[in-house]
């Protein structure tokens, strides 16, 4: 799969670690401060970097490496939609469906009524659909446990 934008810079940040300067180009895509929080989820303690403003969450584990990024492409109580996605994934913008996705970047690995997963090298990029069918969420993470 050949993908065109600042996705690659997101997906490039997974499983490396603060203070890695991956991590920062990262961040200066989002182009915003943040906000942290910790929390403790069955025994594991998570720290987030919340971007409310630019719709992105961090997500590190127990090592201060990052696991997951969430972007939020459709506004909810909490965060403000992406700003850059004609950046993030050419081709891809808010009125996209799934069989768009599809179509863009073929057969996923894995597929739901409402999402749809593709993998590549110990990573994945995980698409959300809203009641609407459009795009709601995009998941950038590790497959490593």
């Amino acid at each position: 799969m050949n993908l065109l934008g600042n996705v690659n810079i997101f997906l490039d940040s997974i499983g490396r670690s603060i203070p890695d300067k991956i991590i920062l180009d990262a961040v200066s895509v989002i182009a915003m401060d943040f906000e942290t929080s910790i929390t403790n989820f069955d025994g594991e303690k998570l720290s987030y970097w919340e971007f409310f403003k630019r719709g992105v969450t961090f997500q590190f584990d127990e090592n201060d490496t990052l696991k997951v990024i969430f972007i939020y492409i459709q506004n909810n109580e909490e965060y403000v939609k992406y700003p850059f996605l004609d950046d993030l994934i050419f081709n891809v913008n808010y009125d996209s469906t799934k069989s768009d996705i599809e179509k863009l970047l073929g057969i996923p690995e894995k597929k739901g009524q409402k999402w749809i997963k593709y993998e590549m090298e110990n990573k994945y990029l995980h698409f959300e659909f809203g009641f609407d069918n459009k795009l709601s969420l995009i998941t950038i993470g590790s497959l490593k446990r």
